[in-house]
């Protein structure tokens, strides 16, 4: 009866970690991704573009 305890205990142990390890992978890759993508849109010039388009067209005008 214990062994089967101990047995499911080690599962869950195993389990957890690999949670874990997937949480740590997933935010690492979103945030080099993130910063890949900021830096990428920062080079294109992509931000004064929508800025020039949205203040071109008034959608940005306060009354």
């Amino acid at each position: 009866m214990e062994e089967g305890g101990e047995s499911r205990h080690i599962e869950l142990k195993t389990a957890m970690w690999i949670y874990l390890l997937a949480l740590v992978i997933g935010v690492g890759v979103g945030t080099v991704g993130s910063a890949f993508h900021y830096c990428l849109d920062k080079v294109i010039g992509i931000y004064a573009v929508i800025a020039a388009t949205f203040s071109d067209s008034g959608f940005l005008t306060i009354v």
